[in-house]
């Protein structure tokens, strides 16, 4: 049996728990217990601690504060390995005397005991026929011949090389190798559009040319052809105005699936190396035809090293006057807390309030190198995996090879080794996500939430459903850790702090662009410019683009330029389908939602039109589109919204020089996907980034002078009290993508509510009188800041018993208040959630609103249809 050895608060251990062994960690310690007959702690996982006394303390902190179970929260700082079942290894006991006495059964086991040792018990088990062998083993660890100890599951191995396709070529050779690629295929419609080059056809040669008039009327239905004067066919507009795209049709027509892949992988392959998957998955080509371009040498495959190693390592830029201050007042918070780590009278939590391209992330470098030099380490947070790429190469490029990242796009064995180098002290820096603030650090010195106004830094399923926000306060009580909270639009609740004094607000009113070489301090830029349209007056004048005029017009003139513009809209897919006869839309079988219309391109390279599907956003659930309509059997069913991909076909119809490329979850995928993608569009691959909220969040994009809002009133119309606030911080935030270079920049918002106060503020980049009086129209309602809010949802599959559940509830909540004579808060509900039926569930909803929720309903034991969240974000 293994030794226990000495306890501490922290460690990790196996114990007894019914017939198994499970882990556990030690939260405190005691000489005496109430237990009678309290069993033993079998072991130690590890010889130190696996969580320090503050983080103990914190995961109960957690715990009351959400309502949270314990073991979940302490689980946010553990590796996934102590969720797993434990490891019985068996070893057998060198020297001990033969037993006459075992059965043939335990004889056998101790044989293959001693050949394998040490052997999992599980494994052991999976090599004999004879079912359970428990008793069996038991009895051989009693008679001391075999001995037993457990440890966690094995740490998954080393992250595996990354492997990309790149040029065997010279790049003149590989474009020569493309004009002179072979062209094997007969194509009749090749034929015709190359004798359409040269003018009109009467309809006759034409249809000789194609072979018959089916073929004719086809082409003209694809869009291909066009009829004049009904007896003459010529090249559609987009052939006449584009000769090249009618090039690469005809090319593409006549070359074979195989001659069409290889085209597309080398054409794809000029731009620079593509990682092996990416490349073979947008070019059409399998794993034997890249083989095959391997064998000609035209193209070779090798290992991807540390994406570190292309990085240039700069100077670090001179602060502007308001970069160190703000600098200056994170110092001495930093020297102080050194000083006197107990002190509880310095500011210790900062609120760096900066225009977006302001340069807060400057601030952060150079307060994260003071607490290199002193020692400590600094926890970086970004609200979505989008960004970590972008503020990891910041990081490296400052700080190369001692620098962290956890967040859940990484695969198992690297989140393992990137834990075993925290635990180490091999970095000075941690970048991720929510869950990098439970990184294996001996008490952090600095913790910065960039971007903190983002509400995905609230966990919402599964629980605990704490706010990061929030458990950095409690983690800078508990170790004296300094905090910068950065943001160009902060949540309304972090600026009311500020207002109040707990958190000392540091301004960056000034909005600079990186120092070209030889320019010491980053030279001040404009804020863009904004523009509001009016979509209404639009509709009047007879626009029924999904573009304004204006939109268009600085479109088409940034594309000429050869400049990159965004366009955003805060939706994916096509849209919904709508019956037009009854007014229905298509519905989930098990969500009370509208389906989202999605279409799925066939192979790279061929003329296939795509494929739709309906998909729902909430449970995932993939259907064909409907012929008919499911309620009333019309025939009249179409795709009707705006989405980001029809947002994207739309911008390849009406602007030539276009070249888009969409970012939304459903174009990114894989590892590294985000960083990809984002190299793309800055190698200037596409010109036209199309997204979702993704695109609004902290990147720097300095060749982008345009962004488009196509609809800035998509949040305002949602039934929440934040419509408002997630309003402005989306306009605001998106905005600051443009005009980061020497060029300037330009937006236009499109907007059916010109004069709603979020979108004015927005417009004018004033965020503090937006905020003055968004927080007094909550303050009449007791919503957040003032107040505080709970939102409890209950759900079942029957409809009305989860009505009845909840009802019981709400009645128990308030009888419970007003027997204690409490002011609040006001319960309010059960009414049926905003997504009244999710997975089959129906939901009853729940609102508490004012004073702290937390008296009521600590000591109510939940069950485990319930849903608590405390100071939810939404109440949707």
């Amino acid at each position: 049996m293994q030794q226990v050895g000495a306890l501490r608060v922290g460690h990790g251990v196996f114990v007894p728990f019914g017939r198994r062994v499970a882990q556990g960690i030690v939260l405190a310690l005691r000489n005496e217990t109430d237990i009678a007959a309290p069993r033993p702690i079998l072991a130690r996982i590890e010889p130190t601690p696996m969580l320090t006394t503050a983080q103990a303390a914190l995961a109960r902190w957690i715990a009351d504060a959400y309502l949270a179970s314990l073991w979940a929260c302490v689980a946010l700082f553990l590796p996934r390995r102590m969720t797993s079942v434990p490891l019985r290894l068996l070893s057998a006991v060198p020297d001990a005397p033969p037993d006459d006495s075992l059965s043939d059964l335990q004889a056998d086991l101790l044989a293959d005991i001693h050949l394998r040792s040490p052997i999992d018990a599980a494994k052991l088990a999976a090599l004999r026929d004879e079912g359970r062998i428990d008793a069996a083993l038991e009895g051989l660890v009693k008679r001391g011949l075999v001995e037993e100890r457990y440890e966690l599951a094995r740490a998954p191995g080393p992250p595996q090389t990354e492997v990309e396709l790149t040029l065997a070529i010279p790049r003149l050779e590989a474009e020569a190798s493309l004009r002179d690629w072979p062209q094997t295929k007969r194509s009749r419609k090749a034929d015709l559009l190359e004798r359409l080059q040269a003018g009109p056809a009467p309809y006759d040669e034409a249809r000789r040319i194609a072979g018959s008039r089916e073929s004719i009327d086809r082409w003209l239905a694809d869009g291909a052809l066009v009829l004049r004067d009904g007896d003459a066919v010529r090249l559609a507009p987009r052939f006449i105005d584009h000769p090249a795209a009618a090039d690469a049709a005809i090319l593409a027509l006549r070359r074979s699936a195989v001659e069409r892949h290889g085209a597309a992988l080398l054409d794809a392959l000029l731009a620079g190396p593509r990682p092996d998957p990416e490349a073979r998955a947008e070019s059409g080509a399998s794993i034997a035809e890249v083989n095959a371009l391997i064998d000609q040498g035209l193209i070779r495959r090798r290992a991807v090293g540390d994406p570190a190693a292309q990085l240039r390592f700069p100077v670090a830029p001179v602060l502007t006057a308001e970069q160190a201050r703000a600098y200056g007042a994170v110092v001495g918070a930093l020297d102080e807390a050194r000083r006197s780590p107990g002190s509880t009278t310095a500011p210790r939590l900062f609120l760096l309030h900066g225009v977006t391209g302001s340069g807060k992330t400057e601030v952060y470098l150079a307060a994260a190198e003071r607490v290199r030099e002193q020692g400590g380490v600094t926890l970086v947070l970004v609200p979505e995996i989008a960004l970590a790429p972008q503020t990891v190469d910041r990081f490296r490029a400052r700080m190369p090879g001692r620098v962290a990242v956890l967040h859940s796009g990484l695969s198992a064995g690297e989140i393992e080794e990137h834990r075993r180098r925290i635990r180490d002290r091999e970095v000075d820096v941690v970048v991720g996500s929510r869950s990098a603030l439970f990184a294996p650090v001996d008490d952090p010195a600095l913790i910065v939430i960039d971007e903190e106004h983002e509400w995905t830094y609230k966990q919402t399923d599964p629980p605990p459903r704490y706010h990061v926000r929030e458990v950095v306060e409690r983690y800078c009580e508990l170790t004296g850790a300094v905090a910068i909270l950065g943001s160009a639009t902060p949540d309304l609740v972090t600026h009311a702090r500020a207002l109040a004094g707990r958190y000392v607000r540091l301004d960056l009113s000034r909005r600079v662009r990186r120092p070209r070489p030889g320019e010491p301090i980053p030279p001040e830029i404009p804020l863009p410019e904004v523009e509001v349209v009016d979509l209404r007056e639009e509709l009047v004048s007879g626009n029924r683009s999904i573009f304004s005029r204006a939109l268009a017009a600085q479109l088409d003139a940034t594309l000429a330029r050869g400049d990159q513009a965004m366009l955003f809209l805060n939706r994916r897919g096509v849209g919904m389908v709508v019956c037009r006869n009854c007014g229905d839309a298509v519905e989930c079988s098990r969500c009370d939602i509208p389906l989202t219309l999605h279409e799925y391109p066939g192979q790279a390279g061929n003329m296939q039109k795509a494929v739709s599907l309906l998909r729902c956003h909430e449970c995932g659930l993939r259907a064909a589109p409907p012929r008919r309509c499911p309620s009333c059997d019309s025939d009249r069913i179409r795709p009707m919204g705006m989405g980001t991909e029809r947002l994207e076909a739309e911008v390849e119809k009406a602007f030539p020089l276009a070249r888009p490329l969409r970012w939304d979850r459903d174009t990114v995928h894989g590892r590294d996907g985000h960083r990809r993608l984002l190299e793309r569009f800055r190698d200037g691959e596409a010109n036209v980034l199309i997204g979702t909220q993704m695109i609004a969040k902290g990147l720097d994009l300095p060749q982008v002078t345009l962004v488009g809002v196509i609809n800035a009133d998509l949040s305002l119309r949602l039934p929440d009290y934040t419509g408002p606030e997630r309003t402005f911080q989306l306009i605001t935030q998106v905005a600051g993508r443009a005009g980061r270079g020497v060029d300037g920049g330009h937006v236009v918002v499109q907007s059916y509510a010109p004069d709603h106060p979020a979108i004015v503020a927005a417009a004018n980049h004033d965020y503090d009188a937006f905020a003055s009086a968004e927080i007094a129209a909550r303050a009449a309602h007791d919503y957040p800041p003032t107040g505080r809010l709970a939102r409890l949802v209950y759900s079942d599959r029957d409809r009305d018993r989860a009505r009845d559940v909840a009802a019981t509830m709400a009645a128990s909540l308030i009888e419970d208040r007003d027997r204690r004579g409490l002011p609040g808060p006001a319960v309010l509900g059960p009414t049926p959630a905003f997504i009244s039926r999710r997975r089959d569930l129906y939901r009853q909803q729940i609102t508490m609103r004012g004073a702290d929720p937390l008296p009521l309903l600590r000591g109510i034991d939940f069950p485990r249809r319930w849903s608590v969240d405390i100071d939810p974000v939404s109440l949707l």
